[in-house]
């Protein structure tokens, strides 16, 4: 793979990253003045709609910014409903932009769009109960906040089956539950609607680029080859799909690297050195956890690769006999590539991508010569991977 064929594969994959961020960058969607009006449109995405959103009506070309106190509420594709909601602040009221899970006798509203750690209960009296989750460390004891249990009870106590509650685990869905039950003890034909839909699988694609450091040795080598080694950092660089769900991420794609090694071939009176440069193509296929759904959190992965060489593989020797030196070169092929990799990482999810990645691996491939000779290399990997 020569050099043109480089730049034209990254000049494409940087163009289809930015036609997919543009297609992404708004939703359809609707709004709902104070009037009560709806005006159809469409809403540009953010991760954290709190005090404005930007809006196009349908048929106009440019957008305008709505703070939460000039609207009543607006919905964006994929069932995200946010509401306007009057918050208490420091003894100041604040109105923001709160994101609706139930709609009912009691409705639930969560304050950040990416974060589980603050809600606000509203009844239809407009009575408001809010609930925050503050584990702490006291003595040098790790204490599990559970007052939110107590607090939910006593906002509930009209209904027997939520007094009779011992434990409520802090999520939406498990707070949704206990609303929903709720409502439907109070008042069974009022209307009692959960907001959100079942987690999709969410399907992303961005470009990959990082650094493999390596150290490259041979096994099974057949006599009289002596060895087989080399070493070196190396750029590597690829296009990535992910499919995740929740906290969970399969990712593939097809990586493009290539490193030099050198092996010795010793006879009583001739020694061959003999140097490769080799260029393969991999595809990966991992697994990834994120531990936390906030916009910020680090992440485990581990998975393995399958590879191919590109093209024949062009390698030089030198034969020293006495003070003869002969230079030639000549192709070969491997067959094909296995490997492995863990690591560790940080992902950030912002208003522009879907995600960004760096992590850092261990990696151990084996190129397989034949059945009983292998080359493998282990070493590390540094990536930054962008999803859109």
């Amino acid at each position: 793979m020569n050099k043109s064929t480089l730049c034209i594969l990254m000049t494409l994959c940087f163009t289809l990253q930015f036609g997919i961020s543009q297609k992404y960058r708004d939703k359809p969607g609707y709004l709902v003045n104070l009037t009560g009006d709806t005006l159809e449109g469409k809403i540009k995405i953010d991760r954290n709609y709190s005090d404005k959103v930007e809006f196009k009506e349908r048929n106009k070309s440019d957008f305008s910014s709505y703070s939460a106190t000039q609207i009543h509420s607006f919905y964006v594709e994929d069932h995200l409903y946010y509401q306007s909601v009057d918050i208490s602040f420091d003894n100041e009221i604040r109105t923001l932009f709160l994101r609706q899970i139930v709609d009912g006798q009691v409705s639930i509203f969560q304050e950040k769009a990416d974060s589980e750690s603050n809600y606000v209960l509203i009844d239809q009296d407009g009575k408001k109960l809010y609930l925050s989750k503050n584990d702490r460390i006291e003595n040098g004891n790790y204490i599990v906040d559970t007052d939110y249990v107590g607090l939910i009870k006593n906002f509930l106590k009209a209904c027997p089956k939520t007094r009779s509650l011992k434990n409520i685990q802090y999520s939406k869905k498990e707070i949704a539950k206990v609303i929903m039950d709720y409502n439907e003890c109070i008042k069974p034909n009022y209307k009692n609607n959960y907001l959100l839909k079942d987690e999709k699988i969410k399907v992303s694609v961005g470009p990959m680029i990082g650094l493999y450091s390596y150290d490259l040795r041979g096994s099974g080598i057949q006599a009289p080859f002596r060895y087989f080694e080399s070493s070196g950092t190396i750029p590597m660089f690829g296009v990535t799909f992910s499919l995740s769900k929740g906290k969970f991420s399969l990712l593939t794609g097809i990586n493009y690297m290539q490193f030099t090694s050198e092996f010795q071939h010793v006879f009583s009176i001739t020694t061959i050195d003999i140097g490769h440069e080799v260029k393969f193509i991999e595809v990966p296929l991992t697994l990834k956890y994120r531990f936390t759904n906030k916009r910020v959190s680090p992440f485990v992965y581990g998975g393995i690769q399958i590879g191919k060489e590109t093209s024949s593989m062009s390698s030089q020797y030198r034969v020293e006999l006495g003070t003869v030196q002969i230079d030639e070169e000549y192709n070969t092929m491997y067959d094909h590539m296995i490997g492995t990799e863990v690591g560790v990482g940080l992902s950030i999810k912002t208003n522009f991508v879907k995600e960004l990645m760096l992590s850092f691996g261990y990696c151990s491939k084996s190129f397989i010569l034949s059945p009983s000779e292998d080359i493998s290399t282990n070493g590390y990997t540094m990536k930054l991977t962008t999803l859109f």
